[in-house]
């Protein structure tokens, strides 16, 4: 449920997932636009498999959680660091408003954000040893970066890029058009390839097969791509960066996920694209 959960309020913010946030940098969507849209129907992509779900815990994983939460806390020692996570929340939030305040691009954001998280963990450390100091620094965490993951998606993109030069992705939306009922039955289509094929690259391929004279800023179909291919990875483990992770920290294997998980991430997912359609329709 953890996957399904952070899939679906990945979806509906600019900086909140990969395939938002590559639509809020490439223009088409813009921030309080994608949110005031999505946020219901990724609300429902969580809230009903929940629901079901919650009828097979019957409490014993509500207890579970909590004596887990708390063997955290005990092991939890390093103080200040609700300060720095409300800084890090509070700089996050910051992006978008300063793109749209300043317009400056949005690493530029990100960046003075990285700067107050800095200046908060110095101010909060400033009067301890300079080891303490180096440890709990910003470089010591960006030394942790995985580059690996950093060129990977680089990789992604080049080769989107690449792709759209060749004319190829231009020929692909031809061909998906000709072949498909509708715009909404391709991008269902994308959500469900977002479960193996890394949506990141879904989203950034689709970038380049739909011009933005033909659909431009905040047209529907650039929201219905973010809701989709952001909720459509929760329905294999392998569909999206959570599900990895998940698999790679609690040893969950594909077949206990697909078996167990899936069904309920795909009724989340249907829901959150009907809510998605009813309302599109109300408010038109």
């Amino acid at each position: 449920m953890v996957v399904i959960a952070a899939n679906a309020g990945g979806a509906f913010s600019p900086i909140g997932d990969v395939t938002t946030t590559l639509l809020w940098i490439g223009g088409q969507v813009s921030a309080f636009g994608i949110v005031k849209i999505l946020i219901l129907p990724s609300i429902m992509v969580l809230v009903v498999p929940l629901i079901f779900a919650g009828f097979k815990m019957k409490g014993f994983a509500v207890l579970r959680a909590q004596i887990s939460m708390a063997e955290v806390k005990r092991e939890e020692k390093m103080r200040g660091s609700v300060s720095v996570f409300l800084a890090g929340v509070f700089g996050l939030v910051m992006v978008p408003v300063i793109k749209t305040v300043t317009g400056l691009p949005p690493f530029i954001g990100i960046l003075i954000s990285l700067a107050f998280v800095s200046l908060v963990s110095i101010n909060y450390h400033r009067n301890k040893t300079q080891e303490e100091k180096d440890r709990f620094s910003v470089a010591s965490a960006l030394a942790k970066v995985d580059v690996s993951s950093i060129l990977y998606f680089m990789g992604i993109l080049l080769m989107v890029f690449a792709l759209q030069e060749a004319k190829i992705l231009s020929q692909m939306a031809q061909f998906l058009e000709h072949n498909l009922e509708s715009n909404n039955a391709m991008v269902i289509a994308i959500g469900f390839l977002s479960s193996i094929i890394d949506n990141g690259s879904l989203v950034a391929a689709t970038q380049g097969m739909f011009s933005l004279s033909e659909y431009p800023l905040d047209n529907s179909l650039w929201k219905f791509i973010a809701l989709c291919a952001g909720t459509g990875g929760s329905m294999l483990i392998i569909g999206s960066a959570a599900g990895v992770a998940i698999m790679e920290k609690e040893k969950i294997t594909f077949m206990w996920y697909l078996k167990n998980i899936a069904p309920l991430a795909f009724v989340g997912y249907i829901a959150g694209i009907v809510t998605y359609l009813i309302q599109s329709y109300l408010i038109h």
